[in-house]
């Protein structure tokens, strides 16, 4: 076990003492509420991890050989890259082969410590508040990065990392075990992002550093994602791209949940072709020019503005090419003084309607005045 370690360990008995004596002497000074309500959890703590914790196998490492695939080579893609590309294809398999690289990659590791510790899960609580062991390594790796490689006797032309540095990265791989992996790779537009910007000036024997890059792209990354106990939504994502493994914050976008549907509409009726009809109260005629029945229409006083009477239509042409008859009224006659001894008033004042004599003759109309009845007989 490292010193390191060994003193990080000695540390937390301590802080646990400390505690456990605390809370026995707050429980002497208080009586019991009989409140049983749970007390919330804060906010990252399935993220904490310390040293001396049980760790899943998943992230033990298997080999404390360095690895040196940040350093300057033909197989990386580009100019910045961090390290080489996955060699595996399946998603879970990437993961695997990522986390054997972080136990003996400084620069993978040196990274992922940094960026994580960053990442914000709630309340402005980062993942490196959560775990102190980060700060101090970022510390040590940043100071003296060939502190954490060694040499062992047996085979001196090998360079290993050391205890301390397989420490870290076994607690590094536990956090990222306990973020959900979304088992594809995704294409996505990086929030943030880690390069070696430096690596064309990188003398023979340096390992590169990875600093954060002023620049995004859209890549594919290998996403994994935090959601807090009791929320749908994740509380951040960060991804691996696959093409030199530099680490990513992704963004998080979950969306209104989708309306319901709108009911179906009725599709409109398509009006008939044929000619509609006059309704049975006015069949006569043609639409949309109806008439009433006769026996409907209202009579019309003399002088009225109501409708006409249907006209008969005429029988026929006149016979012999005579001109046919017409119709004219007789002239009014001037009307004369009353007779010699007359009783009648000589300015009679006129009736409110004339009366009109009996028909004598279609030819001639004749139209007695009011004083003298028998004029057209």
């Amino acid at each position: 076990m490292s010193k390191w370690k060994m003193g990080t360990i000695a540390s937390a008995v301590a802080l646990f003492i400390a505690l456990a004596a605390g809370l026995l002497v707050g429980a002497s000074d208080n009586a019991p509420t009989g409140d049983n309500t749970p007390v919330a959890e804060a906010p990252g703590a399935d993220l904490t991890v310390n040293f001396g914790d049980i760790l899943p196998v998943e992230a033990l490492c298997a080999s404390d050989e360095f690895i040196t695939n940040s350093l300057p080579s033909e197989e990386l893609l580009w100019s910045d890259s961090v390290s080489t590309p996955f060699a595996a294809n399946d998603t879970e398999a990437k993961f695997s082969e990522l986390r054997e690289e972080l136990c003996g990659n400084p620069t993978l590791l040196l990274m992922t410590v940094e960026a994580l510790s960053a990442v914000t899960i709630e309340d402005s609580v980062t993942i490196g508040d959560v775990n102190p062991w980060m700060a101090e390594f970022i510390a040590k790796a940043n100071e003296d990065m060939f502190s954490l490689l060694t040499k062992k006797a047996e085979t001196e032309d090998v360079v290993f990392v050391t205890a301390d540095f397989q420490d870290v990265a076994e607690l590094t791989n536990t956090v990222l075990l306990r973020l959900d992996n979304v088992e594809s790779v995704v294409t996505e537009q990086s929030v943030t992002n880690w390069h070696v910007s430096a690596r064309e000036g990188l003398a023979a024997g340096t390992i590169p550093f990875a600093t954060l890059n002023e620049d995004q792209y859209e890549g594919e990354f290998l996403r994994l994602e935090y959601t807090l106990k009791g929320n749908e939504c994740p509380a951040f994502a960060v991804g691996y791209n696959v093409g030199d493994k530099r680490f990513a914050t992704l963004g998080v976008d979950c969306g209104d949940k989708p309306e319901s549907p709108a009911p179906p509409t009725t599709p409109p009726t398509t009006p008939p072709t044929e000619e509609p009809q006059c309704p049975p109260d006015k069949p006569n005629g043609d639409w949309p020019v109806c008439k009433d029945k006769p026996e409907n229409i209202p009579d019309t006083p003399a002088g009225g503005g109501g409708p006409a009477p249907d006209q008969p239509d005429p029988v026929g042409p006149p016979a012999g090419g005579e001109p046919p008859v017409t119709y004219a009224p007789a002239p009014t006659p001037e009307p004369s003084d009353p007779p010699v001894g007359s009783t009648l008033d000589p300015d009679p004042a006129p009736s409110a309607e004339p009366s009109v004599a009996p028909e004598k003759d279609p030819e001639v109309v004749c139209l007695a005045p009011a004083w003298d009845p028998t004029y057209c007989d």
